[in-house]
């Protein structure tokens, strides 16, 4: 992230609203209880940080990486729609949710007025189990 804000204000700044920048929290950024997964605390500071490390305003999507099999899923959303109301990410999403959480997720997020862009799950000719209930 560094490299790329680097990059970004260098070489590409001029055309910031031409690009869709993207980053993704849900995989260990410190130590102790809040380091990863889907905390409200995690993912807001996870965002502000991935911002601050690319020295930028805002992303345009925001991402949550995984499910957290501890924290309330409503919790995860909420966070997700806090950072889409406070301007820090335009758009938010999920990945590598399950056919049932992922659905749940986005009637989540479509009661809160921040309806899910995109939803990323692993999916190849060897992983096929987004089939069932997802397509």
């Amino acid at each position: 992230e560094v490299n790329f804000g680097r990059i970004m204000r260098e070489d590409f700044q001029a055309h910031r609203d031409e690009l869709i920048i993207s980053t993704k929290a849900g995989y260990t950024m410190w130590e102790g209880p809040y380091g990863d997964w889907g905390s409200r605390k995690y993912l807001v500071a996870s965002l502000d940080q991935s911002l601050r490390r690319m020295g930028l305003e805002y992303v345009d999507i925001f991402y949550h990486h995984r499910p957290d099999p501890d924290t309330p899923l409503e919790e995860t959303m909420r966070a997700l729609d806090h950072v889409v109301r406070q301007g820090k990410a335009l758009y938010a999403a999920i990945s590598n949710y399950p056919a049932e959480r992922a659905a749940d997720a986005m009637a989540i997020l479509r009661d809160l007025g921040t309806p899910c862009l995109i939803h990323q799950p692993r999916y190849s000719l060897f992983e096929r189990t987004p089939e069932q209930g997802l397509l």
